[in-house]
């Protein structure tokens, strides 16, 4: 009995010094926003931060309390401010992913800013915050209509940073890339050799089961984004600082997912022999330093076991001593090259057949659109009959009908002539 009225008063305790802490940080909260009415925009970004801190180690009530406060700065005249609002959007999905739907309209909104500053922040956030909120949706045992809405806009989200790979601004395209980097690893499936990160998630996490994010549909969309990657990367006006950040982009997805890297690879060898000529000497240099070191890292992975040959042609031509080529090649045993061997002729033979089957597929269906041609023109189109239609316009007629013989049948003289006849 004692012993339970001493737990009892220690949780007493605890939760009067709890109660007292969050009354302490309410206070400060209110003090430092009502400071904000007045403040200018330094002093605004300073107070943004200081209530972060406050709400973010507090207690849940309080973040809920004061969210709405801290989004409306969103809409304040200045960017910086704007700015520091799209980080406490990221922070707070961090803290607590299922209050998207509170705070996903303010981070499109912030997304289409006017401030190329505050439109980069966004997309900074928006890698963690969509892998996130796809974790939470695939955990999800019902999908209410609110969740569902904030998932549509958070996908809007998506599509527009995708577009943003043509944005006028090269910090806005290089940040969009690497946003795009996260998602075709989010939305494709990982094998055996693929590069191992902390807290993985891939769409094998994905339930089959999950209506709003169906596998099929988001793996078809990785696969569009990163063959747009590669056109992008292959373009003839891309700059210096694009075309290293999609390198770097290209050879992570190459690494994370193995089934992209004779794409990859192949992409690498391309801009090799094929430089932009709009890049001056230094940003040339720089681009061959940066695929020399892309180059090194790639043949390391087990899965560039077949390219290894081409690769290290590629890197004499980089200005890579043999040396160096050859300690960037793993060692693998006599069993396991026969390994990787097999699995290159297979993978080889594989390509091949996909390849034969798209050619196959490409000429029936020119076979079908020929045929359907040709029928249209030579068989007649068969007149396509409204039955319902036909029968209402039938009774109107009889209507119609009916009231003209009501109308006339009344006067003498037209039945009399009617009998006569």
């Amino acid at each position: 009995m004692d012993n339970f009225l001493l737990r009892s008063s220690s949780f007493e305790a605890a939760s009067l010094f709890t109660n007292e802490k969050i009354a302490s940080a309410r206070g400060k909260i209110v003090e430092a926003l009502n400071e904000s009415l007045t403040a200018g925009s330094a002093q605004k970004c300073e107070i943004i931060a200081k209530v972060q801190e406050l709400i973010l180690h507090s207690d849940t009530d309080l973040l809920l309390e004061f969210l709405e406060n801290i989004l409306a700065f969103g809409h304040d005249t200045n960017q910086d401010v704007r700015k520091t609002v799209a980080g406490f959007i990221e922070e707070v999905c961090k803290m607590n992913i299922s209050l998207l739907p509170k705070v996903v309209n303010i981070l499109f909104g912030l997304l289409r800013d006017a401030a190329p500053s505050v439109a980069k922040r966004v997309i900074q956030g928006c890698g963690a915050i969509y892998k996130q909120a796809l974790q939470w949706i695939c955990g999800l045992s019902d999908i209410t209509e609110e969740v569902e809405q904030a998932w549509n806009t958070l996908c809007l989200v998506k599509a527009s940073i995708l577009d943003m790979i043509d944005n006028d601004n090269d910090g806005i395209r290089t940040n969009a890339i690497k946003f795009l980097e996260g998602v075709v690893i989010l939305q494709t499936h990982p094998d055996e050799d693929s590069m191992k990160r902390e807290n993985d998630f891939s769409l094998e996490n994905v339930p089959l089961t999950l209506k709003i994010a169906r596998r099929r549909k988001l793996e078809d969309e990785a696969v569009n984004i990163f063959d747009l990657l590669l056109q992008f990367h292959a373009a003839s006006h891309i700059s210096s600082v694009n075309l290293i950040a999609c390198t770097g982009t290209l050879c992570i997805i190459a690494k994370m997912r193995p089934s992209m890297m004779n794409q990859v690879v192949e992409a690498l060898k391309n801009l090799h022999s094929n430089l932009p000529p709009t890049l001056t000497n230094s940003q040339v240099s720089s681009v061959r330093k940066n695929l020399k070191m892309q180059f090194l890292n790639l043949i390391k992975h087990p899965a560039c076991y077949e390219h290894q040959t081409a690769i290290a042609q590629v890197l004499q031509d980089l200005g890579a001593s043999n040396s160096e080529i050859g300690r960037a090649i793993p060692k693998l045993d006599k069993r396991e090259q026969q390994r990787r061997a097999k699995r290159a002729l297979e993978n080889s033979m594989s390509s091949q057949l996909a390849a034969k089957k798209a050619k196959l597929s490409e000429h029936m269906r020119r076979e079908k659109e020929r045929s359907a041609a040709a029928a249209a023109v030579t068989t007649p189109r068969q007149m396509e009959i409204d039955y319902d239609e036909l029968n209402e316009q039938k009774a109107r007629s009889n209507r119609l009908n009916e009231q003209f013989l009501t109308d006339h049948l009344q006067k003498l003289e037209v039945v009399t002539q009617l009998v006569l006849n």
